[in-house]
């Protein structure tokens, strides 16, 4: 006799899946099976069940003084406000590797209110748990040294879809932890939410005060940043920590939008491993708070900064650059290493007479390619006696105030090929004891003064006999025509294997010169279907 389910079982067979995938598909099924769900709402009671909504609890107390189990849903209703101060702040269970404890929300109407008095540290605590969501609930308040979500090291948490505004609490979500007890910070993610007003300090900040345990595997995705007073992003850990190892890692930052940021969208001390991509950045800084860049990129090793747009970088001088490939600390064993950073959209950097689309001060073998910097007072800039082995290629800056490209005084060599170096008193200069980079197949084109400047000499440069300085004919996005000189007038390198639209280089006789191949435009396999029956 075939048991009950055995058709099912069969099922997976018949399609390929692995027994071992159905085997955990059971096991997640029979979690659910048993997992319970519990209401809690203004107006409810605690000597109730909190099994519907009927029997729902009133408060958080009561929430607190239960013991839920993996899978379980604790739903808050929609519209209803819990005052975290007369009553505690919520404090979750942990779920299992199979199944986490959620809390959620139910009803209709605006997402459930946790307001935090000012008598409250956080809104919610948890501390040494892992595997819980926080999902879908707003949060307010206004003590100075607030964190609305503290996790105190904590993993496997996941915080969706929630809401955070007041212009007081020092950090919206805090992530800490230190050699007390001695665990690891990792599988956080924060996913679509928003903070909009609120966080003096930051609006997420992870922290690190240890040196037997670090933090790995954190994403921070499709999230809305809004009307800040301070950063949006830091990853924080000091000298002391970073040296014994436990620099954060694998950390991803993804399609985030972050407009009205008075001080740095996003930051890091210290890192390995870290991806910042697709984040739509816009008014960055203030005028009157200097050492402001949009992405302050510290002493990490292994970094991919891409498609990413950021405009409008504030900041009272120094600074106001889009992006820095930046030292940690005081030390040169600190530098920036291997760093890509292609295909941005970089605009409006002009706080001062150098701030930059993209500037590497203490950085090496980083690699600058396919962007697009426009509209700052300098395009690209390489500074600083350490920063050894980076190379600059198929960038395309165009209507930039003074320098398109400069070497800084004691930089290093470096590589500068199939870049356009458009508009600007200097194509690529030079500073006094810079060195010359080695230069060839590059556009230049309306600089006004000199293409390629040495200051040492106080003597322009002859450009390589592959470079050209007719007119690239940019059009309205930065790309080329079929009349461009640039066209087919680069050299093939392996870095640089697709365009700003991810589209294979070349798409002609030769690589062309800048982010764009001219021509790129979708095309597809041609596949012989003969004898195949598409039905």
């Amino acid at each position: 006799m075939k048991f009950e389910g055995y058709e099912f079982y069969r099922g997976f067979l018949k399609f390929g899946i692995p027994c071992g995938v159905f085997l955990w598909a059971m096991i997640f099924l029979c979690f659910n099976a048993f997992a319970t769900d519990y209401f809690v709402k203004n107006g409810g009671s605690d000597s109730n069940t909190g099994l519907s909504d009927a029997q729902a609890w009133a408060t958080i107390a009561k929430v607190n003084a239960q013991t839920f189990s993996a899978a379980d849903r604790i739903a808050f209703n929609q519209g209803d406000t819990w005052e975290i101060g007369a009553d505690e702040q919520l404090e979750p269970d942990s779920g299992t590797w199979i199944a986490d404890v959620t809390y959620t929300q139910y009803g209709t109407g605006a997402k459930p209110k946790f307001n935090v008095a000012n008598t409250k540290d956080q809104g919610i605590y948890a501390f040494l748990k892992e595997y819980f969501i926080i999902d879908n609930i707003q949060f307010s308040g206004g003590k100075t040294d607030q964190k609305f979500i503290f996790l105190d090291s904590c993993n496997n948490v996941q915080i969706n879809n929630s809401y955070f505004t007041g212009i007081d609490p020092q950090f919206a979500i805090y992530s800490y932890h230190d050699s007390n007890p001695a665990v690891d910070v990792f599988n956080i993610t924060i996913n679509s939410c928003e903070f909009e007003t609120t966080a003096s300090n930051d609006a997420i900040r992870f922290a690190t005060f240890s040196t037997v345990g670090n933090t790995r595997n954190i994403k921070i995705s499709d999230c809305d940043f809004t009307d800040l007073p301070a950063t949006a992003i830091r990853f924080f850990i000091t000298q002391t920590y970073t040296d014994a190892g436990q620099a954060p890692q694998y950390i991803d930052i993804e399609d985030n939008t972050m407009n009205d940021i008075d001080r740095v969208a996003i930051i890091f001390d210290s890192g390995k491993n870290v991806t910042l991509a697709r984040n739509d950045c816009d008014d960055i800084g203030d005028d009157s708070i200097a050492n402001i860049n949009a992405f302050q990129m510290n002493n990490i090793k292994t970094l991919l900064i891409e498609d990413n747009n950021i405009n409008n970088v504030k900041t009272s001088v120094p600074d106001g650059h889009a992006i820095i490939l930046d030292w940690g600390y005081t030390s040169n064993d600190h530098l920036t290493e291997d760093a890509v950073v292609r295909r941005n959209r970089l605009s409006n950097c002009l706080a001062g007479s150098s701030s930059s689309g993209v500037e590497i001060f203490k950085a090496i073998n980083s690699k600058v390619y396919n962007n697009i910097i426009i509209l700052c007072s300098r395009g690209m800039q390489l500074v600083n006696s350490q920063s050894s082995g980076n190379s600059f290629f198929n960038n395309t800056t165009s209507d930039i105030i003074s320098y398109c490209m400069t070497i800084r005084s004691s930089a290093p060599i470096c590589n500068l090929k199939n870049n356009i170096f458009k508009g600007g008193t200097y194509g690529v200069r030079v500073e006094s004891n810079g060195v010359i980079p080695t230069e060839d197949y590059n556009s230049y084109y309306d600089n006004s003064m000199f293409k390629f400047y040495d200051a040492t000499t106080s003597a322009e440069i002859t450009i390589g006999s592959n470079s050209i300085t007719s007119d690239p004919l940019l059009s309205d996005n930065f790309s080329i025509p079929t009349n461009s000189p640039a066209k087919d007038a680069g050299v093939a390198l392996s870095d640089v294997l697709y365009d700003f639209r991810r589209l294979r280089r070349p798409r002609g006789s030769a690589y062309d010169i800048g982010a764009y191949e001219f021509g790129s435009t979708v095309s597809f396999r041609k596949i012989n279907l003969s004898g195949v029956n598409v039905n």
